[in-house]
Order: C-alpha cells, then structure tokens, then sequence
C-alpha cells in the first residue's frame, strides 16, 4: 500500500505532533492544569472554613447546657428548675 503520497502523510504526521511527544506533552499539560484547579478548589475551602468561628473547646456543664436551653426556648422554668436539681443532686 505504498503509494506516492504515503510518505507525505507520515511525515505530516510527525511534523504536526512532534514523533508523538505533542500527544505526551498535551496529556501532560491537562494534568497539570486540573491539579492546579483542584488545588485551589482546596485552599478556598480550607481558608473559607476558618473564618467560621468554632465553638470554644471548653466543656460545658450540664447546668449551662440546661441555662442555654432555657434562654432557647426548648424548655419552660418549670422544667429548667427540675431539671437543675437533678443536676445539682448527682454532684
């Protein structure tokens, strides 16, 4: 299947991809260029996650637990001073 335009086509070929390294460098270029994009994907989450204020790492007492549920709504006084007996009870 030689013909007279056979070689002009390989040589084409190899001119416009470089022997096949334009393929590896291409692919090699996607990459790069994705990890770069995740990368920063991360570092914005990270950062955007330390401008939330954490809780304090303090361990709260079961009696400002109860206080807070109180301020909150959750609980009436009625059930807030009960509730603060038994607590004050298992000390």
């Amino acid at each position: 299947m030689h013909g007279p335009h056979h070689g002009d086509t390989e040589m084409h070929w190899m001119h416009t991809y470089g022997n096949g390294y334009g393929t590896i460098w291409m692919i090699l270029f996607w990459i790069l260029l994705l990890g770069i994009v995740v990368y920063l994907i991360v570092k914005i989450i990270k950062s955007s996650k330390k401008e939330i204020p954490q809780p304090t790492e303090q361990k709260q007492t079961p009696l400002h637990i109860l206080q807070e549920r109180l301020v909150r709504g959750e609980i009436d006084e009625a059930e807030y001073e009960r509730l603060k007996a038994i607590i004050k009870k298992d000390e």
